[in-house]
C-alpha cells in the first residue's frame, strides 16, 4: 500500500499483468489472483459474496498520502483468546502511542488475521478482554479459499 504513486503516476505493479505461473505441480488450479492486480475489477472476482464498488485510480489517490506499516503479532494458541487478546491490546496500545509520540495521527489500526487469530481478533475488542473497540478500525480475515468478503462488523455487546 505504500508507494501507490511515483512522480504523480501509478506505480507498474498496480496495473501490470504478472507472468503466467504453475499453481503447483501437477495441479489442476490455476494460480491464484495477484492481490495487487485490483483495480476496477468487481470484488466478486476476489470471491466477494456480497455486491461492492470496484477500487478505482481515483480511489487510490484519495488514500495514498497515507502510510500502512504492517507489524506481525503472533499468539500462544495454546491458551485462551481473551488472554491473548489482553497481551495483544497491550502490544497495539504500545505502537500505536509510539506512532503518536513520533508526530503521526495515529488512532486505530486494521487488523490482518487468518483462522482462530479471526477469534482473537473478536476478543480484542470484547469489553472484557482487548476493550479496543476505539483502536480497532476493520478486521480482515486473510484466507485464499474465498472468503476475503468478511470485514468485522462493529459488535453490539450485551450487557449484563
Amino acid at each position: 500500500m505504500n508507494n501507490m504513486f511515483v512522480n504523480g503516476q501509478l506505480a507498474e505493479n498496480w496495473k501490470a499483468q504478472p507472468p503466467p505461473q504453475a499453481f503447483g505441480e501437477n495441479s489442476p488450479q490455476s494460480a491464484p489472483p495477484d492481490p495487487l492486480l485490483i483495480l476496477n475489477k468487481s470484488p466478486k472476482a476476489f470471491g466477494a459474496v456480497a455486491g461492492g464498488e470496484a477500487i478505482t485510480e481515483d480511489d487510490l489517490r484519495k488514500i495514498s498520502a497515507c502510510w500502512y506499516p504492517v507489524h506481525a503479532m503472533g499468539y500462544n494458541w495454546l491458551q485462551s483468546n481473551g488472554e491473548s487478546a489482553k497481551k495483544l491490546a497491550a502490544r497495539i496500545t504500545g505502537l500505536i502511542k509510539g506512532y503518536k509520540e513520533r508526530g503521526f495521527d495515529c488512532t486505530k489500526v486494521i487488523l490482518v488475521t487468518h483462522s482462530m487469530g479471526g477469534l482473537v481478533a473478536r476478543a480484542l475488542v470484547h469489553p472484557n478482554y482487548g476493550n479496543l473497540q476505539g483502536s480497532i478500525l476493520g478486521v480482515w480475515w486473510s484466507n485464499l479459499n474465498g472468503h476475503n468478503d468478511r470485514f468485522f462488523q462493529e459488535p453490539k455487546w450485551h450487557k449484563t
